[in-house]
């Protein structure tokens, strides 16, 4: 307690002193935006919000249409190396701290008390790479794990200038022991407080002209608008630059009745900011630079932010072999959750081999929060007498505001349980289409043919089995001449910059003479220009229909 009382002392003393930190103590990167101090104690309503218009106009790279600022397109994979941001001095009661936003998004990565000679850095734990030499903060950044260590939802925190300056306040003079309960929860209720006061102010209009009235909280649907910015900006920059009142708003109707919008011009009008997806590196494979990115900016967005899950695998079913799996495989976005697997009874399954995934049923987005949760379970018959055994019971989960996020590339994450695991393979694709895959028998050896064989969708990054019927008796499908083969999976998420192919070998199964070969080959999908084909073999043919979905 007494190094404590100390330490503030000193802080009071040094800070008083040293007042705002001015331009040339901050040192900003080279193309950061200039750095900016602000008096919390003598800024009311008006001011706020014109602070809050006036870091939009620095923050933006364009604006697309006039009324709406956009920042510069994100840049992909960020490193300390690459990453931009801007840092902002926040005074109040005599101390001082610097935030340091993100530019591209506005996540908050850090901030450090100023008024000492080497001031540290204090990082959200997800962004401790993006600032070289911070000390981590006990938990992350992600609004559920704040909201669960502050113990309170974002719609019930008071905000508005006076609790904006007690956080401030809170975070220059108190060290955040990680071992303190208190210390936590009031170390996320205070950063809860900065993001919304700071980078979800930014974002929306709506939200930063509503919390600048003393003791505002923000309502749910405003807490379903910040968890959907990407995806909203996404709809706006969609739109055509010479829209009217009555412009429909490009989105799909599950998100129009989320979001509570209709029309293009009341999406930009509660906007303040809007998000521009990354861009590709260039031939070279450097990233662009700023002027680069900021010529791009304002670019109608292709394709969508969206999950790609191409296997779930079992390692071990309770040392079995085979095991008798059951349980539920899930994936959650905004939107909701939707079944990708669901077995009760059993089903009997080796170690290494992959469950017989059935969905996604539709797109699954990547621009916010996700997970794929697995609940998945041994069954013991008679005479095992033991319970059922837990195999894999966790969840992947994905914060798209954790800076060391990697897109366009694979990902493995391992679930355990107690007596077993499973694999996840799974990737986020930043502009991506859905493809939804019909394949269609043409021709048939009979009518009906009794269908086995495999189709695979094949994609730079992994393949996803569509159809394995093995070529035994009483396990083929009947289909019949123009009828759809029974897909398990239809609903793929494929890169823009990619192509889909689809590889098909299939057979009429005979029981009394050599299986007939109806389809024996592999065609080439490009997004959004192909989409059908021909795969034929020496007793048949099926086409291969692809539509290719965009919102």
């Amino acid at each position: 307690m007494l190094v404590r009382c100390l330490w503030l002392a000193l802080a009071v003393l040094v800070s008083t002193a040293h007042g705002i930190p001015t331009p040339s103590e901050l040192q900003p990167r080279g193309e950061k935006i200039p750095p900016r101090s602000v008096n919390l104690d003598e800024m009311d309503a008006d001011a706020y919000k014109k602070l809050l218009e006036d870091l939009r106009g620095e923050l933006e790279a364009c604006r697309r249409p006039v009324a709406l600022h956009v920042l510069p397109p994100q840049t992909p994979n960020p490193t300390a190396a690459t990453v931009d941001w801007f840092d902002l001095g926040l005074h109040t009661g005599g101390f001082t701290i610097t935030v340091r936003l993100q530019a591209d998004n506005l996540y908050l990565l850090a901030y450090r008390v100023e008024g000492f000679a080497n001031p540290e850095w204090r990082a959200l734990a997800d962004a401790g790479p993006l600032v070289p030499g911070s000390r981590a903060l006990p938990g992350g950044f992600t609004y559920s794990r704040l909201e669960t260590q502050a113990d309170l939802r974002r719609p019930e925190l008071p905000l508005g200038l006076g609790a904006f300056r007690g956080a401030a306040s809170y975070l220059a003079t108190h060290l955040q022991d990680p071992r303190n309960q208190d210390e936590k929860k009031a170390l996320a209720k205070s950063l809860l407080v900065l993001v919304q006061m700071l980078s979800e102010a930014l974002r929306f209009r709506v939200i930063g002209d509503h919390v600048a009235a003393e003791g505002a909280q923000i309502t749910e649907r405003m807490a379903r608008l910040e968890n959907d910015w990407a995806d909203i900006s996404e709809a706006v920059l969609r739109g055509d630059t010479t829209y009217t009142d009555s412009t429909p708003l490009l989105a799909n109707e599950n998100q129009l009745q989320k979001w509570e919008l209709r029309t293009l011009a009341a999406a930009i009008a509660i906007l303040g900011i809007a998000l521009q997806p990354s861009l590709k590196p260039g031939p070279s494979g450097r990233l662009m630079t700023m002027a680069a990115r900021e010529d791009q900016c304002g670019a109608t967005p292709q394709g969508r932010t969206l999950l790609a899950v191409y296997f779930v695998r079992i390692n071990d079913i309770d040392g079995e072999d085979p095991g008798d799996l059951y349980g539920s495989i899930t994936a959650t976005d905004a939107l909701g959750t939707d079944t990708l697997w669901k077995q009760d009874p059993s089903y009997s399954i080796k170690p290494g081999q992959d469950v017989p995934l059935t969905g996604p049923s539709r797109p699954i987005s990547g621009s916010g929060a996700f997970s794929i949760d697995l609940d998945l379970w041994d069954h013991d018959a008679f005479p095992d007498p033991s319970p059922d055994d837990q195999v894999a019971v966790g969840s992947v989960q994905w914060n798209p505001e954790d800076p060391s996020n990697q897109y366009d590339t694979t990902h493995y994450q391992q679930i355990s349980g107690e007596h077993g695991s499973a694999s996840v393979q799974y990737a986020v694709l930043r502009r991506a289409l859905t493809a939804r895959v019909q394949v269609i028998l043409a021709k048939g050896d009979e009518n009906p043919d009794d269908v086995c064989g495999t189709v695979t969708a094949i994609t730079r990054l992994g393949k996803v089995l569509l159809f394995d019927v093995p070529c035994e008796k009483d396990k083929t499908t009947p289909v019949k001449e123009n009828e759809a083969v029974p897909l398990r999976r239809s609903v793929l998420a494929v890169s823009l910059d990619d192509r889909l192919t689809i590889e098909a070998h299939l057979w009429d199964w005979d029981q009394f003479s050599p299986n007939d070969e109806l389809a024996n080959g592999s065609e080439a999908f490009a997004p959004k220009s192909d989409t059908k084909k021909t795969i034929s073999g020496s007793s048949g043919r099926v086409d291969v229909n692809v539509e290719w979905i965009e919102l």
